[in-house]
């Protein structure tokens, strides 16, 4: 093979990726759409309530409320969960149980093209999916600002920030959190080359630095390969509001396992941030 036609092809190859990336930065609606009539046909969990929906595009969207054994909130409080990319709202309903053992109702929700959602996603989609279930959650549930809990997962923090940053909430949680896509792509090899054509923003950081009361809670795995753990630093510096903030690390943890490790030590800090009362277990 001859230098130009090895040039060619590398030429032909980056333009795929850059043309195919919405399949790498949403591989969750990738799989839903492969396991489309398993998807439809999904068992719910008994102790899960689903509903359906409408974005302010029209688009039908899944939300799963899960509260704990009595349907008022003990603490008066309620969360909004905005999960990572990897898949649909189910591979995320650990933190809705985790959530019900401090007594706080919770809503999870699968953004356009994930799951039993319909279209497929896009930043500016998934905005409108996160404005649509805010507006139905402060309905439904008749609360203030100040009595919601944010949760964001991995890409998940970024429409989580957003939200807060538009509604100021109590509370916001980011787990494997990344300051913008464009710099958590160019963290991997090779791949990293192609930042600057990722052509969705998702600017955590900006919005983070917006914040005024809300308190700020970061957790992150130490042994995260997809986004490094120095972006958790960087929002807790960006962060200039007059809440509380406190970032939490998983030693031996990676990204997908983060939540889970400090499970313990992220309920210590809505105990002491909330005045939460005890777990319904003790």
């Amino acid at each position: 093979m001859d230098w130009l036609s090895f040039f060619l092809y590398a030429l032909g190859f980056v333009v795929l990726l850059v043309l195919t990336q919405d399949l790498h930065i949403f591989p969750g609606a990738v799989l839903s759409k492969i396991n489309f009539f398993g998807q439809r046909n999904k068992i719910i969990p008994p102790e899960v309530e689903s509903i359906f929906i409408r974005s302010l595009d029209g688009t039908s969207l899944e939300v799963w409320r899960y509260a704990p054994e009595s349907e008022t909130s003990v603490n008066n409080y309620v969360a909004v969960i905005f999960h990572g990319n990897g898949g649909p709202v189910e591979n995320f309903l650990f933190v809705q149980m985790w959530l019900a053992e401090l007594g706080i109702p919770s809503y999870s929700f699968d953004y356009r093209g994930f799951g039993r959602s319909s279209g497929w996603p896009s930043e500016k989609g998934i905005y409108k999916d996160s404005d649509a279930v805010w507006k139905y959650v402060v309905e439904r549930e008749g609360v203030t600002p100040d009595q919601i809990v944010v949760v964001g997962i991995s890409v998940g923090s970024a429409p989580a920030a957003r939200a807060a940053a538009l509604h100021h909430p109590k509370l916001l949680l980011l787990s494997s959190a990344f300051i913008d896509l464009r710099s958590a792509a160019r963290a991997q090899p090779v791949v990293g080359l192609l930042a600057p054509f990722v052509w969705h923003r998702f600017p955590t950081k900006e919005y983070v630095q917006t914040l005024k009361q809300t308190h700020l809670l970061l957790a992150h795995g130490l042994k995260d390969n997809i986004v490094p753990p120095k972006h958790s630093e960087l929002l807790e510096e960006a962060y200039i509001g007059d809440g509380n903030v406190r970032r939490l690390e998983a030693k031996d943890s990676g990204h997908n396992l983060a939540f889970y490790a400090l499970k313990d030590e992220l309920k210590e800090s809505l105990r002491e941030w909330l005045s939460l009362l005890p777990d319904r277990e003790e």
